[in-house]
């Protein structure tokens, strides 16, 4: 799958609460790799044990686009019950 950024998308204000079935946490098939979906549009990615990365989240659809507090964006897509993003799956727990 090939994601292509055409323009930066902006989350200044986050105008309407993240659907329900995409809030909670997501990990890798490993394990090693999770995201943490809130409610509010913030989400936190871990690898292992320690934060990685911070920052808002908005959901359009099935695809799901994401920028960091650095500034720095990537998307993903809901596809058969898993979060694909690059070339990872991510697997809902709760």
């Amino acid at each position: 799958m090939n994601l292509l950024f055409v323009t930066k998308p902006t989350f200044t204000e986050v105008s309407e609460e993240a659907p329900q079935t995409y809030v909670g946490i997501w990990k890798s098939a490993g394990g090693f790799v999770r995201h943490e979906l809130l409610p509010d549009g913030r989400y936190v990615k871990q690898r292992g044990r320690r934060p990685a990365v911070s920052g808002r989240y908005q959901v359009e659809g099935e695809r799901i686009a994401y920028e960091s507090d650095e500034g720095r964006t990537y998307e993903g897509v809901f596809a058969n019950g898993a979060l694909r993003q690059a070339d990872m799956l991510f697997y809902k727990v709760n």
